[in-house]
């Protein structure tokens, strides 16, 4: 893991593709992060309730199984009303009907992550945070 001071921000990626999580973790470890993946909302859900360990930032997918990530989102932050998070899809934001005026999200990402992308997100994250 890196040693670059990150290390005490944890992100949290929900996304139902075992690959994604996978690949993702690995690539948030490289940036430095403190990552956790789980596969769908409800257990989303349940790992910030949790709080052990708390995460800073949701980094998540759209269209997840029984409840996309939207509602996810919307179901966290009824526990931890000022939870970042941050969009992650194939699809453009214009295709899910994510208008611009949305705050929902702080940032938006495209899969497949590319690494300065995700990199940049996170730190506008992480920086508006602090």
């Amino acid at each position: 893991m890196s040693n670059d001071g990150h290390l005490e921000f944890v992100v949290l990626l929900v996304d139902d593709e075992e690959l994604v999580r996978s690949f993702g973790l690995q690539l948030l470890e490289r940036l430095g992060y403190t990552a956790f993946a789980v596969a769908d909302g409800p257990s989303a859900i349940a790992f910030c309730e949790a709080g052990d360990p708390a995460p800073h930032c949701v980094l998540i997918d759209f269209n997840l199984p029984e409840m996309n990530g939207t509602a996810t989102i919307g179901a966290i932050r009824q526990h931890s009303p000022h939870m970042p998070a941050i969009l992650c899809s194939g699809y453009s934001p214009e295709a899910l009907g994510i208008q611009d005026e949305d705050t929902t999200w702080n940032e938006i990402v495209t899969k497949p992550f590319r690494r300065e992308t995700l990199a940049d997100a996170l730190e506008r994250v992480r920086t508006h945070q602090s």
